[in-house]
C-alpha cells in the first residue's frame, strides 16, 4: 500500500501555464472542514480532472470557483488576475460557466427560455423592441448547439417543459446553455452520471473538442474509466486535503481509489455467485406486452422471481425507466398481463404498488425520492407515520419511536449525518442514496417479498458507496427478496445481474444469461446489429412489434 500510495504522489505532474490558480483555499461549516489548503493549477487547452469520494471536498471547491460560498482562506487567480467571484452571476461574467450534476433548470419554462436565462436575448425591431423575438431565440439556439458540436437536435425540445424531458436532455440542455456563454472555464460537476455510455462518450468527444480550441476543463466524475480516459491530469482529493495530483497517463483505477480512500485496493464489486444459490424459483413479478400511453413503451416483457438480482438494459429512450414507472403505477398504460406471485393484479397507484411491496428507487434522488427541506428523519419515515401514532385519527405520534426508528434506519446503512435532525440537503449525494434505500427497505410489511425496482442507483456516488448499494441488493436478494436494476453503466450491469433484460426502443428483445450475458451481446441487441446468435432469446414477436 504505502509503495503504491508513493509511486502515486512521487508522479511528477507536468505544470503548463495556468489560466486558473488556487492557492490554499480552505473552507469550513459550523467548525468541520470541507476544504484543507487545497492548490491547484488549471491550463487553458487541459481537461483536469478531480476525483474524491463523497465528503472528499469536491463540490465545495465548485462552490468557490463559481463564488456560490466564500473561501475561508487562499486565494483564487484567474488569468493572472485576483479573483474572488462574490456570486454565480459575477463568476458567469468573468468566463466560469458550471453543468452541475443536478442541471440547474427551471422545471416550469420551456427548455427555449432555460437556455437564455441570465444570458442576453434577442428582441423584437420596432414597438416590440421591449419584447423578446423567440423565432430569433430559436435559430440562436440551433446555431449554437451546431457550433459546439453537440450530437443531438435541440429543436424538437425547444417548446417542451424541462419538467418534461428527461435527465439525459436536461444535462445537454444544460451544457448547450453554458457553451452559449462562450465560457474561458468551463466546470462539470458529475456531466455523465445520468448519461447512458454512448452518450457519455459523445460528451467526453465536446470535451475533448473544447480542449483542442483552447477551452480550460475541470471534470469532477466518479467514473473513474471516463477520468483516465480523458484528463491531462488528476487530482485527488481526500477528507478536504489535496493528496496528489498526477498526470492521467499512467494512471490506473487501482491507484486512483487507493489515493482517494487511503487503503489498500479493493474490488469494485464482488462476484453475484455467492447469492445465487438462495434463487427462489416463486415469480414475484410478470408483465407481458406491456405499453405506456405516450408511446415510449411498446411491448416489454419481464419476468422476476425470488432471490433474483435483474438488470434492464437499453440505449436512451428505450423504456427503461418507463416501464419501472409503470410497474408502480407513475405512468399511464397497459399490459395483457401484470400478475405477482402468479397471481394477476392492478396497479394503478403508488399505493397499490406498496402494497404489493413494489417499491421505486427513482433515478432523480432529489427531485423525485427526497423532500429537500425536510430533515433525514422526516425523509426516512414519511411514507408510514402511522406506525407512530398515538391516537389515530387525532394526529398524534410518538416522535421518540420516530426517532428511534430513523436513527436504526441510518445505523443500518451507516448514513453519515450529524444526526437524524439534520437537513437532507446537507448530505452527500452517496449519502442521501442510502437515505432512499433505508426508506425503501422500512417500508417492507409482514413476510411479503420486497421488489426493488432501482433506476441508476449507483449513479453519481463514490466508489465505496456504490460497492455498499451492491452488497444492499446482494443481501436483499439472498434473504428471498428481488430486484431490477437500471444502469447505464455496462460493466456495472454485467458485474452485478444475474441475468439482462435488453430493451430497443420500448420492445424487450431480448433476456440474456450465463454465457450469453456479455457485453457485445447486449450492445449487439441494443443496437439492432445483424447475424445475432441464435442462442441469445428474444420473445417471439419482438422484431414484428418493432417493426410496426
Amino acid at each position: 500500500m504505502q509503495a503504491l500510495m508513493g509511486a502515486l504522489l512521487q508522479t511528477p505532474a507536468a505544470v503548463p501555464a495556468a489560466l486558473l490558480e488556487v492557492r490554499g483555499v480552505s473552507k469550513a461549516f459550523s467548525g468541520v472542514a470541507a476544504l484543507s489548503d487545497v492548490s491547484l493549477t488549471l491550463a487553458a487547452a487541459e481537461v483536469h480532472a478531480v476525483i474524491g469520494e463523497n465528503g472528499a471536498g469536491k463540490s465545495t471547491l465548485i462552490h468557490v470557483l463559481t463564488g456560490a460560498q466564500p473561501a475561508d482562506a487562499g486565494s483564487l487567480h484567474l488569468q493572472g488576475r485576483h479573483y474572488a467571484a462574490a456570486s454565480p452571476a459575477e463568476a458567469a461574467a468573468r468566463g466560469v460557466a458550471v453543468v452541475h450534476q443536478d442541471p440547474q433548470l427551471v422545471a416550469s419554462l420551456s427548455a427555449l427560455d432555460n437556455l437564455f436565462i441570465g444570458q442576453k436575448f434577442p428582441r423584437l425591431p420596432g414597438l416590440g423592441r421591449w419584447l423578446m423575438d423567440r423565432a430569433a431565440m430559436r435559430q440562436r439556439a440551433v446555431e449554437a448547439c451546431t457550433e459546439a458540436g453537440l450530437d443531438f437536435d435541440v429543436r424538437p425540445l425547444l417548446d417542451l417543459l424541462v419538467g418534461e424531458l428527461s435527465v439525459t436532455q436536461r444535462t445537454q440542455l444544460a451544457l448547450l446553455r453554458c457553451l452559449m456563454s462562450a465560457p474561458e472555464l468551463l466546470i462539470l460537476d458529475e456531466p455523465t452520471a445520468a448519461l447512458t455510455s454512448t452518450d457519455a462518450q459523445l460528451l467526453l468527444s465536446q470535451m475533448d473538442a473544447l480542449r483542442r480550441r483552447g477551452k480550460a476543463v475541470l471534470f469532477v466524475s466518479h467514473r473513474l474509466d471516463e477520468v483516465l480516459q480523458i484528463a491531462d491530469r488528476i487530482t485527488v482529493l481526500r477528507n478536504g486535503s489535496r493528496v496528489a495530483t498526477v498526470p492521467a497517463r499512467g494512471q490506473t483505477a487501482a491507484s486512483l481509489i487507493a489515493a482517494m480512500s487511503g487503503q489498500a485496493e479493493a474490488p469494485l464489486m464482488s462476484s453475484p455467485n455467492a447469492v445465487r444459490s438462495a434463487r427462489l424459483p416463486a415469480k414475484l413479478l410478470e408483465i407481458k406486452q406491456a405499453s405506456t400511453a405516450d408511446g415510449r413503451l411498446r411491448a416489454a416483457d419481464l419476468t422476476l422471481h425470488a432471490g433474483e438480482l435483474l438488470g434492464l438494459y437499453g440505449l436512451a429512450g428505450s423504456g427503461r425507466t418507463e416501464l419501472l414507472e409503470l410497474l408502480v403505477g407513475l405512468r399511464a398504460g397497459r399490459a395483457d398481463a401484470l400478475s405477482a406471485h402468479g397471481q394477476e393484479v392492478r396497479v394503478n397507484s403508488p399505493k397499490a404498488a406498496v402494497a404489493r411491496a413494489w417499491v421505486l428507487i427513482p433515478e432523480d434522488r432529489r427531485g423525485h425520492a427526497l423532500v429537500p427541506g425536510m430533515r433525514v428523519r422526516d425523509n426516512l419515515t414519511l411514507p408510514f407515520l402511522r406506525r407512530f401514532a398515538h391516537l389515530r385519527g387525532f394526529g398524534w405520534l410518538s416522535l421518540r419511536g420516530e426517532r428511534a426508528a430513523a436513527v436504526t434506519a441510518m445505523k443500518s446503512l451507516n448514513i453519515k449525518a450529524t444526526g437524524p435532525d439534520q437537513s437532507v440537503l446537507e448530505l452527500s449525494g452517496g449519502n442521501q442514496q442510502k437515505v432512499v434505500f433505508a426508506r425503501a427497505l422500512a417500508m417492507r410489511t409482514g413476510q411479503q417479498a420486497q421488489v426493488l425496482l432501482c433506476d441508476e442507483p449507483t449513479q453519481a456516488v463514490d466508489v465505496s458507496t456504490r460497492r455498499a448499494i451492491h452488497q444492499l441488493l446482494r443481501e436483499h436478494c439472498a434473504r428471498g427478496g428481488a430486484a431490477v436494476v437500471v444502469s447505464s453503466d455496462l460493466s456495472e450491469m454485467l458485474e452485478l445481474a444475474q441475468r439482462v433484460v435488453v430493451l430497443r426502443e420500448g420492445v424487450t428483445v431480448a433476456d440474456l444469461s450465463g454465457p450469453n450475458l456479455t457485453a457485445p451481446e447486449v450492445l449487439r441487441w441494443c443496437f439492432a446489429l445483424p447475424q445475432a446468435p441464435a442462442h441469445a432469446h428474444a420473445p417471439a414477436d419482438a422484431d414484428a412489434t418493432f417493426a410496426r
